[in-house]
């Protein structure tokens, strides 16, 4: 890969990086909608969420309309929401194997604390 491939796949990366795009990206799979409703459904401002709609849409991810005074965005690369699922298996193995090296540990420390004779584990 070059080092501009490199450049266009963090600038992907970059734009996924923040869990309210994630989210809005995953609205958006369902259709169309406004900045409105999207600000509802986020809890956010409208600006909030523009801001956020605009660093999508400068990754090249989301394409907007006008409808009247309304800003309506829809998904133009689904394919991105395959890049998420795959990323969201990733995340949730990794926390099983965070979790299983935490009690692996915990374990072991104990073990260890009985097996000197502690006697604060006695």
């Amino acid at each position: 890969m070059r080092a501009a491939d490199h450049e266009s796949v963090a600038e992907l990366f970059r734009a996924l990086s923040h869990p309210e795009r994630v989210c809005i990206l995953e609205m958006l799979s369902e259709g169309e909608r406004c900045v409105c409703d999207l600000a509802l459904a986020l809890n956010q401002r409208q600006a909030y969420v523009s801001q956020q709609l605009a660093v999508l849409r400068d990754a090249g991810l989301v394409a907007c309309r006008r409808d009247g005074w309304r800003m309506r965005y829809r998904l133009i690369r689904p394919q991105v929401l395959n890049i998420i699922a795959e990323a969201q298996a990733i995340a949730e193995q990794t926390d099983v194997n965070a979790e299983r090296a935490y009690w692996s540990h915990l374990i072991a420390t104990s073990v260890g604390l009985v097996a000197a004779g502690n006697p604060l584990t006695s």
